[in-house]
């Protein structure tokens, strides 16, 4: 069992679309006012009025063992073996920077088949993460998280539209106790 610690710094823009449970089950089927179109774009942020900007565990989760679909260990991909062995310990990864701007494009409601609207998205331009995650198994080098990493960063992005938004870059990396 070993830790590694890692910062990513974004290539493109961090593009922000939380699910909201009580927005899908309320039927919110009515015209919106400038008003609540900025509220809930606030709303399907990851954001924090403590600490800001974040990404979750579980995104950052995936997009490592996305990347490691890459990666082989053996005869087989790292996916499935991080999947295991991989632990994130926070539940939110905070960005470094509070600057934000308003992404707006027009979408079809349902998808390909629906009217066309206009949605609005928070998007952070200028984003660097540091986590650290604990490996459960010795037998997995660190060699190979670090490459599922970088390919994740290339290849999948982080959060929402991507890859063209939430590509990244390994800027650090470094092997724990």
């Amino acid at each position: 069992m070993y830790k590694i610690k890692a910062t990513v710094k974004g290539l493109s823009p961090l593009r922000h679309n939380k699910f909201v449970e009580a927005r899908a089950t309320s039927g919110m089927s009515k015209k919106k006012s400038p008003e609540n179109i900025t509220d809930e774009t606030f709303e399907r942020a990851y954001y924090d009025k403590a600490e800001g900007f974040y990404i979750p565990r579980n995104a950052l989760k995936k997009v490592i063992c996305e990347g490691g679909k890459k990666v082989k260990i053996g005869r087989g991909s790292a996916s499935t073996l991080f999947k295991a062995i991989l632990i994130l310990e926070q539940d939110k990864f905070y960005i470094g920077t509070q600057d934000y701007k308003i992404y707006k494009e027009a979408v079809r409601i349902p998808p390909r088949t629906g009217g066309r609207i206009m949605q609005q998205w928070i998007i952070n331009e200028n984003w660097e993460v540091t986590f650290e995650a604990l490996i459960l198994d010795d037998v997995i080098p660190s060699d190979a998280i670090l490459e599922s990493i970088k390919y994740a960063g290339l290849y999948y992005g982080l959060l929402d539209g991507r890859p063209e938004f939430g590509r990244f870059e390994l800027i650090s990396f470094e092997k724990l106790k």
